[in-house]
């Protein structure tokens, strides 16, 4: 597909036909478009390019001056802004065959309304035109391209310049009104899916009704409705759980008091409003809690008034207790059930922050022999669990916290690397009861990493991302050098990340640009399971990222360069995308026409509206096959390789192509609860099983290779809470629990 600025490459197996449009991209009527002519003396192409160097100002003929680096050296070259759209431009270089393509949005307003008003008098569009009709053309322009500020400014000046068009300059500003108005909806709609609803409820007052078209008028109060019923929810959920408690009145019930206290303390507005439509049944459970709770104690207070029988405050209390410790659809009246949920979640936290694995075991040999909780009341409270070692919310510019960002190094006891310093910033309105998708940022080697955080801060806030940059590399260090203690800079951060804030790791996802796109390529390619989608801008994959291919059949890609990046184009395209596009896997390509190794600055939103329609992959029922040739590239969904042979492993710094690299598959067959499991190059690999990967309550079935079976003895495979337990406390991601594992011996 061609959209003009680029040429983008994906797979017609992932498009749905329902939803392919026959028309232009650009369906907001016909597009303002300036051109200007210009002669060109050919000299020849242009190398690819290196580096941008001084570029000077554009002058009254849409003309400058650009010195770029290239392979063959440095080069000097004239350009015309030969084309000017709302959408896009078209700069042609005077003495080459060059002519890059940029997004407008890619420039700044000022400087677009600065060559417009200089727009040459002589080209055809404009021969014989009166002022007025000029001056509403630019209008029109920025009006096309979004910038509705700077529209509005245009309107003023036209209205100063010519007041004989004041009835135009007024009906263009109604225009221009509801415009805003559907924009600060989107922005409205979109602040309320991420989180920031103190936002959202000022900008629902503010928003001006009169004159306002009345299907937007109708989202905007459907959403105020939403918002004025959870108010009053939590209002009274509030006021119930600060009062029940003074009615307790035996030891028994007593007992309640400090989980409804710690209840009442992680509260907030999130915890009552509707969830979204495209939320699975498991995590609509996570919102509204306290639905079962709300209703009994309404039902209670108005029995209460008639002097009828009613509930009593302890049964009331253990609905509040236990949907909030298991979700909606499992809350109960039974105080023992909600004393007995709220010791394990206190004995799971202790757990967590426990360092120390005899510890650990005399934790989990004590709180099994006192009436501990059944297994999937256990895998289910871990889902609602707040983070294990919350950070503290500090107020900016302590010293940890400078404008917004803080800056954090990991302290794992079982990290390969202690101490990798990272930058965070947070959603606005954050709180640690809410699972918030992460992106990472991984920055070229001249960069440090507060220069790529800064580029994604102010669109992360406004999507709701937590935004984390690691300082990957060391002094002096020129290029990625595919080591795990780099591949570390992310999955031990995330590890980290996961115990300090609430992490929806089904939702994290990898950007890096340059050597940054490179680590990328293969932190993403070498751990496929982790991410829910892989980001690289003007990389070249090299070594492993080459071999590994194959992982990414489930793994979203979405790719950003020039055609002039050097020989990484040819390298992404020959070795990546002809595999990937042609066997439908979810990647998709992106070439800006005639540009080199640069910030594209108009992808980050369109890569946040890609990155909306994604979650991680689990590998099931079934994944394919995923390669390996390092001992750190070890987990792969439901399989972890806990051994290579030796002649599958490969030396990022004696690199040999010769080397057949490991893999693992895996299927699950449900008619024979059974798992099927392939491997080569292998020597030890353990299965990991999770909920709903097989029937526990029945006898199961492990395949290796069909050759080697794993049955049990015939007897069910039993959930082990120590294997529930030691997982979560490494990884901490509570999406993707496994309850049992089996491991292997590959021949």
């Amino acid at each position: 597909m061609d959209d003009g600025p680029r040429r983008i490459l994906f797979s017609m197996a992932l498009v749905s036909p329902q939803g392919v449009k026959g028309k232009d991209l650009y369906e907001a009527g016909e597009s303002v478009i300036f051109t200007s002519r210009y002669r060109r003396i050919f000299q020849g192409r242009l190398d690819p390019i290196t580096e941008f160097g001084k570029t000077t100002p554009w002058n009254d003929k849409w003309e400058r001056t650009v010195v770029v680096g290239t392979e063959s050296g440095q080069v000097k070259a004239d350009q015309h802004l030969g084309l000017l759209t709302p959408q896009y431009l078209r700069i042609d270089a005077l003495k080459y065959n060059w002519s890059p393509f940029y997004f407008t949005k890619e420039l700044k307003p000022e400087m677009v309304r600065g060559l417009l008003a200089k727009y040459p008098s002589d080209v055809k569009e404009m021969i014989g035109q009166p002022e007025n009709i000029k001056r509403f053309r630019i209008f029109r322009f920025l009006v096309q391209a979004g910038w509705y500020d700077d529209a509005e400014k245009e309107l003023e000046r036209i209205l100063k310049d010519l007041p004989n068009e004041k009835e135009k300059v007024y009906s263009a500003r109604e225009n221009l009104r509801q415009l805003r108005a559907q924009q600060w909806t989107e922005a409205i709609e979109l602040a309320a899916k991420s989180g920031r609803h103190e936002w959202v409820q000022t900008q629902l007052t503010n928003f001006p009704e009169k004159g306002t078209d009345e299907q937007l008028l109708m989202r905007i109060r459907s959403l105020g409705a939403k918002y004025e019923r959870a108010s009053e929810d939590l209002k009274q959920a509030r006021k119930f759980l600060g009062d029940l408690p003074g009615q307790l009145k035996t030891d028994k019930d007593k007992q309640l008091v400090e989980a409804v206290a710690a209840l009442v303390g992680e509260l907030r507005l999130d915890h009552f409003l509707p969830p979204e439509p495209n939320q699975t049944k498991l995590e609509r459970y996570k919102f509204q809690r306290l639905e079962a709770f709300l209703s009994a104690a309404r039902q209670a207070e108005r029995a209460r008034k008639k002097s009828a029988k009613t509930a009593s405050a302890g049964e009331l209390l253990s609905l509040a207790v236990t949907g909030w410790l298991l979700g909606s659809n499992s809350a109960e009246a039974k105080i023992e059930s909600a004393v007995r949920l709220w010791r394990a979640r206190q004995f799971v936290l202790q757990y967590q922050k426990t360092h120390d694995s005899e510890k650990r075991e005399k934790l989990l040999y004590a709180y099994q022999k006192d009436n501990p909780v059944q297994f999937d009341e256990m895998a289910q409270l871990i889902s609602f669990l707040p983070p294990p070692e919350p950070e503290e919310m500090m107020a900016t510019g302590n010293g940890k916290d400078k404008d917004g960002v803080l800056e954090l190094e990991t302290n794992l006891p079982w990290g390969r690397v202690r101490g990798v310093k990272y930058l965070v910033q947070l959603p606005p309105e954050y709180h640690h009861g809410r699972p918030y998708p992460v992106l990472f940022v991984l920055h070229h080697t001249n960069e440090k990493a507060r220069d790529m955080l800064d580029r994604w801060r102010e669109l992360a806030a406004q999507h709701g991302y937590i935004l984390v940059a690691p300082a990957w590399t060391k002094a002096f260090q020129a290029s990625y050098e595919y080591t795990s203690q780099e591949h570390d800079a992310v999955l031990d951060v995330l590890r980290d990340l996961r115990r300090r804030f609430q992490v929806d790791s089904d939702r994290v996802f990898l950007f890096g640009g340059a050597e940054g796109g490179a680590m990328a390529f293969d932190v993403g390619l070498s751990h496929p399971d982790v991410f829910a989608g892989v980001i690289p801008m003007c990389a070249r994959p090299r070594m492993f990222s080459l071999v590994y291919y194959t992982n990414a059949a489930v793994l979203p890609f979405y790719i950003v360069t020039g055609d002039l990046v050097s020989d990484s184009v040819k390298v992404t395209r020959k070795h990546l995308i002809q595999r990937w596009v042609p066997t439908g896997y979810p990647s998709i390509y992106i070439e800006y026409k005639g540009r080199g190794p640069e910030w594209f600055s108009a992808e980050p939103p369109m890569i946040l509206d890609w990155m909306s329609r994604k979650k991680r992959s689990l590998g099931v029922p079934a994944f394919g096959e995923c390669k390996t040739m390092r001992q750190s590239d070890d987990h792969f969904y439901w399989i972890s390789v806990d051994a290579l042979k030796d002649e599958s492993i490969n030396d990022p710094k004696q690199w040999n192509n010769r080397v057949s690299p490991g893999w693992v598959r895996g299927t699950i067959v449900p008619q024979n609860n059974g798992l099927n499991v392939y491997a080569h190059g292998v020597k030890h690999l353990t299965v990991w099983i999770g909920r709903d990967m097989i029937d526990f309550t029945k006898p199961a079935t492990i395949r290796l290779n069909t050759s080697t079976i794993f049955t049990n003895g015939g007897r069910p495979i039993k959930p082990s809470l120590s294997t529930l337990l030691e997982d979560f406390y490494v990884r901490a991601d509570r999406q993707q629990l496994f309850y049992a594992k089996v491991p292997f011996d590959v021949k």
